[in-house]
């Protein structure tokens, strides 16, 4: 008659024998993806920290205002992907501080899209904010609409080059 494991001979003074219990899987047999978690948009104070390490004489209240204005300015809008509006102008800001750039060019850069995107004026940058200011953000305002007639332009040619009376143009545009 065969023993059973646990009714072995065991040396003195050695614990009995336990059980072994068969360990779960290591891995599930599904494997939920991983979600990407979002990077939080840079604070207020971490702007104003990033331009305080090259630049000790910074003017932290313009940067603060204009941190607020445009962050109320666009309020909830969105971008197609989700993200709010603001981290784009933000995130201008801050590859603006990694090339150490003056207090009126990172101002504009948060401000950039205010006139063209929000109610915000001209004018009203030139009261807050002072008229370089609203003249720096007025002149990257003309330069995105530059951009898109040469997009346009450039769509016209290509498409004048390839239509013609007997070939409709939804064919090639």
């Amino acid at each position: 008659m065969a023993r059973a494991q646990t009714d072995l001979p065991r040396m003195q003074n050695q614990p009995p024998a336990r059980r072994v219990e068969a360990a779960p899987p290591l891995a599930p047999d599904v494997v939920e993806p991983v979600k990407k978690r979002k990077p939080q948009m840079m604070r207020q104070y971490e702007l104003v920290d990033r331009v305080k390490a090259y630049n000790p004489n910074t003017n932290e209240d313009l940067l603060d205002r204009a941190y607020v204005y445009a962050m109320k300015a666009h309020g909830t809008q969105t971008r197609a992907s989700g993200d709010p509006y603001f981290s784009h102008p933000l995130e201008v800001a801050a590859i603006l501080t990694d090339l150490k750039l003056d207090d009126a060019t990172i101002v504009a850069a948060l401000l950039h899209d205010t006139i063209e995107d929000t109610e915000a004026t001209r004018a009203e940058i030139d009261e807050k904010f002072g008229h370089e200011i609203g003249a720096l953000v007025d002149g990257l305002t003309k330069l995105k609409k530059l951009d898109l007639v040469t997009r346009e332009a450039k769509q016209a040619r290509t498409c004048a080059s390839c239509c013609s009376p007997s070939r409709p143009t939804s064919a090639c545009c």
